[in-house]
């Protein structure tokens, strides 16, 4: 009986580690698929066009949005060639041009594949370098690397912009990521 109990008593504890319990017995909480660790005045917002005359920033993040933005900023970001429209009711202080960095992080299908070229930077990420044949392959701030992160499960891609900030920034920022195992919309209803 013992030897039939022990296999069982692991298989829980696994199975407990699959949701998200196995370290230290907290669910990792959060509105979308991933929870991150920010620097301090940084924000997670919906993705937006900053020359739309209507833009905000929206900060109500939930599982049903397949992208987002991270950023260094709580302003809207105009790339170079935008120009803030203040014809919606925003400011110019609204906005800013320089001195940011905006992570975009996307959802993946489980069907997608991750390019067998990125370079394994450990805990699941892995970093592609899109100049590694041409050193002229970005274009307005984007950076020449974009990153993915594999859980298993679920799959997420992030590029970034970039103006006056390095890209160790934004690095530490995507791999303090960690995939949600309980939704605050679930926990809501409880």
């Amino acid at each position: 009986m013992k030897k039939l109990l022990i296999p069982l008593v692991g298989l829980l504890f696994l199975g407990a580690g699959c949701l998200g319990f196995g370290s230290g017995g907290q669910a990792i909480v959060g509105d979308w698929w991933l929870n991150f660790s920010l620097p301090q005045g940084w924000v997670v917002t919906r993705d937006y066009r900053a020359s739309d005359a209507t833009a905000k920033l929206n900060t109500e993040i939930d599982s049903s949005l397949s992208d987002l933005v991270i950023q260094s900023t709580d302003k809207l970001i105009l790339t170079s060639g935008q120009a803030a429209d203040l014809s919606g009711g925003n400011t110019a202080d609204q906005y800013i041009n320089e001195n940011y960095t905006a992570i975009r992080v996307f959802h993946l299908d489980a069907r997608s594949i991750v390019p067998s070229e990125a370079e394994d930077i450990g805990d699941g990420f892995k970093k592609l370098d899109l100049c590694a044949t041409s050193e002229t392959c970005t274009y307005d701030g984007s950076s020449r690397y974009v990153y993915y992160f594999e859980t298993g499960v679920e799959k997420f891609k992030f590029t970034i912009l970039q103006n006056g900030q390095t890209i160790d920034v934004a690095e530490s920022t995507i791999k303090t990521a960690q995939l949600v195992t309980a939704f605050t919309e679930d926990q809501s209803a409880e």
